[in-house]
């Protein structure tokens, strides 16, 4: 992993972009995180087949609420088939992560397609997923689904119901 850039957002926030072999992505972390602290749990967070610079703005304010509200580290990577990566044949072995998964899906989302997000959730072999669908475009996503989102990671990261 190479990291090309960090900067603090806030007092709360250090965002740095790296690479992973040719992989683009963004890690945000606690700023008071250090090499003596203890690890921050991680999410991964996902995103449509837009790219991550036209995702930046949610992306970044979502992570941004994860780790400052809740001392989660968040990253994310550029998805095969998005942006500058190709279409990876892998990545249709789905069913082989089994991790806890929470999506969440914009029911009018112009540039997602509905049906492949559900056949996306389908496929994932995860014994605990769920999937939260709200009425509205891809910028539409309700302020409230990012606390719904931080208790479902505090359940299954830390053991703690929030």
């Amino acid at each position: 992993m190479h990291f090309s850039s960090e900067q603090r957002l806030d007092d709360a926030v250090v965002e740095r972009a790296f690479t992973l072999g040719e992989i683009p992505g963004i890690l945000w972390t606690p700023a008071a995180l250090s090499p003596d602290s203890a690890p921050a749990p991680l999410i991964l967070i996902g995103h449509p087949p837009l790219g991550l610079g036209r995702m930046y703005p949610r992306l970044a304010g979502r992570a941004r609420h994860y780790v400052a509200e809740y001392g989660f580290a968040a990253a994310t990577i550029e998805l095969p088939g998005c942006g500058v990566r190709p279409r990876w044949a892998a990545a249709e072995q789905a069913r082989r992560v089994t991790i806890p998964l929470h999506v969440l899906l914009q029911w009018d989302d112009e540039g997602n397609d509905r049906q492949a997000a559900l056949d996306l959730f389908d496929a994932f072999g995860s014994r605990e997923k769920t999937l939260h669908a709200n009425l509205g475009g891809h910028t539409g996503v309700p302020q409230f689904e990012l606390d719904t989102g931080a208790r479902f990671f505090a359940r299954h990261l830390t053991g703690e119901p929030r």
